[in-house]
């Protein structure tokens, strides 16, 4: 083609290497770059590194400016983790570079002469014309924001390279918005020369698919490390334009306070001056690329979202096939060659932005769990029976494929029914595969596999059926057990694939897992794993090691893999580590929380979850509120929360009870004091257990009334003496108050004890109040008995409290329900309650929460007690092994109630302590909270994350070991 004279807006990686291309490889001369930026704030513009993709290596290359590859950092392998640390995938990488933007622009801008680039040429506007061609128009004029205009002649070509905001853009689209994506980016990058070394060649990337955030370190040079957060924008607002370093770090640390190593540590060290929030767009490319003498490329042509890493890249990638085409031997004109270019560049680009936009779906919706790149229906379907996350099976079944060929030979086979504990002679294993095997080529496919454990399959042999049987219980899947989980790991890191790892594929192994090691201390944890000392490390070496627990705490590797293979076999991805937001706790949750102590500090305290309220209860709060209307309620409640309540207790606890006996209530601890001031005259008397929850006593004491307290006796598990009780009984007695399930004990009271009680209640004419609030956290084989469901004559003399905060985490709802022994009782409690003059009241959507509760949250209940159970287990067992410390098994709840042997006194001191020393928060034994009786013990929570509730009780046996001595 005949020569140019070409002008380029914009001088950064798409504007730079356009002109390279167009002179070296169109052989046009006549090339000048206009770049708005001065050269005093030119070095001010934010730019921290960027990802090359193969396309954009080769594409740099091509352009002769390769060398700068010499000193950036080549990425060897891409590990995607979990919101707890664990790698999710591995990916081996071929041909990407991480370098900063800096030392590309500069190293293509060495590739021009001085005279080619012309800083500060502001161009405000770009001027269209009619052309020759109609309505599609040429580009006439540029003007600058001197005010200077320049004509563009029928022998030049503009090019517009500036970015989202190129005038030439407007021009060609005039009124075309590009609307803003949702997920936005904060990068960072600091001069870390220690992390930069042992982060290497690997590009980390933690995501926490339930929050819409992730975060990723990579190192572009030997020094320097880049940070950069992804967020969903709708969730969380950016830090305003012109934010100081101090916001910034708010606003990461509140998204990633409890973000596994090393994100800790990067954002401890990180120059947040740094710091850039990029606004990406989500937009096609414009309906307009080119005219006749101008056109787009790079991110004015098609702008990338963050997640596609190829923005750079394909920028690059214009500049070589602009400059192709406009150097080809065809005798086809200006206008016809961009607009072939043009067509071209939409239809490869429109792949790239569909990618985006799919993975940002995923992103964003926390119901698609971590992405993945698909599962498809035969998966999900049998992931779903097996309450397994999405691409599990996909995961189990490269570990089984030995040979990483995506089949299963005969041999892999025989290994995976071994793992499935499915014993099978020879040639039950050759009918079986034969059976799985339905194109008979001799190999499963990871298709026939799915389709023959689960899926969509028909009914198979027994033999086959046996298999899928197995298969229904997770503890006998292999990805979820402690070999399974290590052999993922094992075969992402052994990057050769050769059956071993050896020195530096264990260093990539320590930062895939977020442990960090200085050369010295690789290999010294490498020597230690090396049992046989022959200078790698076996998946069997890996295995005994973590199963040796007398290994040297220095191995933080190790003990790192050993938390990871040693989960919960069982763990609900529901209540997982990365469920619990502690950047949302710590600015909401109050009452003795995590809003309310320091930011290095662990919170066990009051009796609330830190998980997410069930999704079924958001969802219909947010159809309530999508009705429009927030109305007053009746004075007794909502018809439909009252009937449901009633409902719940006639089929699930044997009290038959209709609507008109059940009120709402402003929480449970409300209830309580109504029932006080119905039954309690001023002087009257109430007989409480000794310990129990303050607010027995404080109900009382606001009615006016006087408490008598009988004892629980913690040596024989919390039992009570009926007999003790009936003598504790004055001519002023008038209630009986029972709380079962027990607080903070966590007894359930077994029925002949409740009759014993209502015995007592009976005989002397007691009014009888059962606090049940925690009747939803009954651990098996124990079994909750409503005191109202007694009988008849007990049940005509009791008021059971019911309440939403403890088994469906409603607290802030302030929500509870009162059962009364008649509607006529109800009516008073109305009227008590002034609820019937609007002074009071339950909040309508409050109601509408706790009925879809009960309604509609119950297999979310039952998966949290199944965690809870587990939590128990685990720190029951941790608390005992303290010395001086002793805990019994709670059989409800999700509080324990450990004794401090020695320690008879009030443990406000000692907890005050623990809180100042340990950083460790949790409840102490005094009357303030129990009663005389719970001196000697504190009381924790553990209705937290398996993570949270480990470093929690670590912090506390620290803190108990060195107050007690």
């Amino acid at each position: 083609m005949s020569l140019l004279k070409i002008q380029i807006l914009g001088a950064g990686v798409a504007g730079l290497s356009c002109a390279i291309a167009l002179r070296e490889r169109a052989g046009q001369s006549d090339v000048t770059v206009l770049e708005r930026e001065s050269p005093k704030t030119l070095p001010l513009k934010p730019g921290h590194g960027l990802l090359l993709m193969q396309n954009g290596v080769q594409a740099l290359e091509l352009l002769g400016a390769g060398q700068v590859l010499a000193s950036c950092t080549p990425i060897h392998r891409a590990v995607f983790r979990d919101g707890r640390g664990l790698p999710v995938r591995v990916d081996h990488l071929q041909d990407v570079h991480c370098l900063t933007r800096r030392a590309l622009v500069e190293a293509l801008r060495r590739q021009l002469p001085a005279e080619a680039v012309e800083l500060g040429a502001r161009v405000e506007e770009v001027r269209m014309s009619p052309g020759s061609r109609g309505a599609r128009g040429r580009v006439s004029a540029l003007v600058f924001d001197d005010g200077r205009r320049e004509r563009i002649g029928d022998d030049e070509l503009v090019i517009g390279a500036a970015g989202l905001h190129s005038p030439l853009f407007a021009a060609l689209n005039p009124g075309a918005e590009r609307p803003p994506s949702r997920v936005k980016e904060i990068v960072t990058s600091t001069e870390l020369p220690d992390l930069a070394q042992q982060l290497g060649g690997t590009f980390l990337k933690t995501q926490f698919p339930d929050r819409g955030v992730a975060f990723g370190l990579l190192a572009p040079t030997a020094t320097r490390v880049i940070g950069f957060l992804q967020f969903d924008s709708e969730r969380y607002a950016a830090p305003r334009r012109g934010a100081l370093p101090e916001d910034f770090s708010h606003f990461l640390s509140g998204l990633l306070a409890d973000a596994p190593e090393p994100i800790p540590s990067y954002l401890h060290s990180a120059d947040l001056s740094t710091a850039h929030v990029w606004h990406p767009v989500n937009a096609d490319a414009p309906a307009t690329l080119c005219c006749e003498n101008a056109v787009l490329i790079g991110d004015a042509g098609h702008p990338l979202l963050p997640f596609t890493s190829q923005g750079v890249s394909a920028a690059l990638e214009d500049a070589i096939m602009l400059a192709d085409v406009l150097s080809s031997g065809e005798p086809a004109g200006l206008a016809a060659r961009l607009e072939g270019f043009a067509r071209d560049r939409r239809s490869d680009m429109q792949g790239y932005i569909e990618g985006g936009r799919q993975i940002l779906r995923s992103f964003v919706d926390v119901s698609q769990g971590f992405t993945v790149p698909y599962v498809d229906g035969a998966a999900s379907k049998l992931e779903l029976h097996l309450s397994l996350p999405p691409g599990s099976l996909r995961q189990l079944i490269q570990v089984l494929d030995t040979d990483g060929d995506g089949y299963l030979e005969r041999r892999e086979f025989d290994m995976a029914l071994g793992i499935f504990d499915a014993e099978s002679t020879a040639e039950e294993a050759s009918e079986l595969f034969r059976e799985m095997d339905v194109d008979h080529d001799g190999l499963l496919s990871i298709e026939e596999l799915l389709r023959g454990l689960g899926g969509s399959a028909p009914p198979g042999s027994a033999r086959l059926e046996a298999l899928r049987e197995r298969l229904t219980a997770p503890r006998e899947v292999s990805l979820l057990t402690v070999r399974g989980r290590l052999a993922i790991l094992f075969r992402q890191l052994d990057e050769d694939g050769n059956g071993v790892l050896d020195f530096e594929e264990f260093r990539a192994a320590s930062a895939s897992t977020g442990v960090l090691y200085t050369p010295d201390e690789a290999r010294s944890a490498f020597d230690e794993v090396d049992v046989n000392g022959d200078g790698s490390i076996s998946l069997d070496e890996l295995c005994s090691t973590l199963a040796n627990r007398r290994l040297d705490d220095s191995a933080e590797l190790v003990q790192r893999l050993r938390r990871i293979s040693h989960s919960s076999a069982t763990e609900d991805p529901l209540f997982a580590d990365d469920q619990v937001d502690l950047g949302t706790l710590r600015a909401r949750a109050f009452n003795f929380r995590w809003a309310t102590v320091p930011d290095d500090t662990i919170v066990l305290t009051a009796a609330d979850s830190d998980f997410p309220v069930a999704e079924e209860i958001r969802n219909e709060l947010h159809r309530y509120l999508d009705g429009g209307y927030l109305s007053y309620g009746p004075a007794g409640g909502l018809p439909s929360f009252r009937e449901a309540v009633a409902e719940h207790y006639t089929r699930d606890r044997q009290v038959p009870i209709g609507a008109p006996r059940v009120l709402a209530t402003d929480s449970a601890a409300s209830a309580l004091y109504l029932v006080a001031r119905q039954v309690l005259e001023p002087g009257d008397e109430a007989l409480i257990a000794d310990p129990v929850d303050f607010l027995f006593e404080r109900s009382v004491v606001a009615a006016g009334g006087v408490v008598r307290r009988f004892r629980l006796d913690r040596n024989s598990n919390f039992s009570f003496d009926p007999e003790e009780i009936s003598s504790l009984v004055t001519p002023r007695t008038r209630l009986l108050s029972v709380c079962n399930p027990h607080n903070p004990a966590g007894r359930v009271w077994s029925r002949a004890e409740l009759e014993a009680l209502a015995e007592v209640a009976l005989r002397h004419d007691l009014a009888i109040m059962s606090d049940e609030v925690w009747a939803d956290v009954v651990h098996p084989p124990h079994h909750l008995v409503s005191m109202a469901a007694l009988g008849p004559e007990v049940s005509r003399r009791t008021f059971t409290v019911y309440g939403f905060s403890k088994g469906y985490s409603l607290a802030g709802l302030r929500l509870g329900a009162l059962l009364c022994p008649s509607p006529e009782a109800a009516e008073q409690v109305i009227v008590l309650s002034h609820a019937d003059e609007t002074a009071y009241g339950v909040s309508a959507l409050s109601q509408v929460a706790g009925q879809a509760a009960l309604e509609r949250a119950g297999p979310w209940l039952r998966r949290f007690l199944e965690h809870l159970r587990r939590q128990r287990d685990y720190a029951v067992e941790r608390l005992n092994a303290i010395p001086g410390v002793s805990c019994n098994t709670p059989e409800a709840t999700y509080v324990l109630f450990p004794k401090i042997e020695g320690w008879d006194r009030d443990t406000t001191e000692l907890v005050d302590r623990l809180a100042e020393q340990a950083r460790v928060v949790v409840v102490p034994g005094s009357p303030r909270f129990f009663g005389p009786a719970a001196a000697g013990h504190i009381r924790l929570s553990i209705a937290t994350s398996r993570a949270l509730l480990e470093a929690g009780l670590d912090r506390l046996e620290v803190g108990l070991r060195e107050t007690l001595g």
